[in-house]
């Protein structure tokens, strides 16, 4: 079965990215970064969404925040319920949810 991958895109609007950074990466002084050529203009995208690279703030010893207006509570609150509907299933079949080292 050939791997499928999730469009770029769809990994920003749907909130993986914002739950990627705030949990995984922020803390570590890291921020993955999404990026698209836009519109001068309009400011409109105008290309592909793709992976820019990793902002790298680790001399910072708080780490990256969100600011109060770029947090998203709805984003955070669909990724938690995605995580709420598949981990009975997983944690059944692997005896876990994060795989342990």
């Amino acid at each position: 079965m050939p791997i499928e991958y999730m469009d770029v895109e769809e990994f920003l609007n749907e909130g993986y990215l914002h739950e990627v950074n705030r949990r995984f990466f922020h803390p570590l002084g890291l921020a993955l970064v999404i990026r698209c050529e836009t519109d001068d203009e309009t400011g409109e995208p105008t290309g592909p969404w793709e992976v820019a690279g990793i902002w790298d703030a680790r001399h910072d010893p708080e780490g990256i925040c969100f600011s109060d207006d770029t947090l998203e509570p709805d984003k955070a609150q669909r990724i938690s319920d995605i995580e709420d509907a598949r981990r009975d299933a997983r944690v059944e079949r692997l005896g876990y949810w994060v795989q342990p080292v």
